[in-house]
Order: structure tokens, then sequence, then C-alpha cells
């Protein structure tokens, strides 16, 4: 386990084989390793909002990173535009942001 993984990426506690398998899943999707730390703090927020581990939280943003933007509908996310056009992958993380950004920070308090 590396030392740095347990509070130090995200700034919240997990254990330190959580954040290295949901890296080891997010780097190669975003093939930015800034990018997939940020991510992991996303997908935290996922975790808590949602009610699910950190590991499917994960698979979740995995799919969206790689283009699988639809799936999102079936959590509530609207994956259509204005005109009706499946949104982006930036659009897809945005509004999951929007839906789940602070739900760990607000668990902790």
């Amino acid at each position: 386990m590396a030392p740095w993984s347990s509070t130090c990426i995200t700034g919240r506690i997990r254990t330190g084989d959580e954040v290295t398998a949901g890296l080891s899943k997010l780097v190669p999707a975003t093939k930015d390793v800034h990018r997939s730390i940020t991510d992991m703090g996303l997908a935290e927020d996922i975790a808590r909002g949602r009610h699910i581990d950190l590991s499917a939280a994960t698979d979740l943003l995995v799919k969206v990173e790689t283009g699988h933007v639809a799936l999102l509908g079936r959590i509530g996310i609207n994956t259509k535009d204005a005109t009706g056009a499946t949104i982006s992958q930036g659009e897809a993380i945005k509004r999951l942001t929007d839906m789940y950004g602070g739900q760990s920070a607000a668990y902790t308090q």
C-alpha cells in the first residue's frame, strides 16, 4: 500500500487499496494522472451520495470517461442537450459533479 493513498489524494480517509484500485482503473481511462485524482474525489462523492461502494462509483466514472454517458440516464441524469444530442464526456462529468459534489465531505461533518 502506498503511504500517500490513504488521505492525501482526496483529503478523505480511504484504505490505500481502495484508492490504488480506483486509480488503476481511472488512469488508463483518462490517460491523465491529475484528472484521475480529481475523478477519484468525485467517485467518493458518488459513492456517498448513492450509498454504493467506491469500486462501483469508480466503475461508473470509468464508463463515462470512456464515452458511455447514456448510462447516466439510469441514475436520473439527463444525457441529452437542448437539441437532443447526447452530451459530451465533459458535460457528463459536470452533471455528476453538480449532482453529487460535496457528498463525501458532508458525510464526514
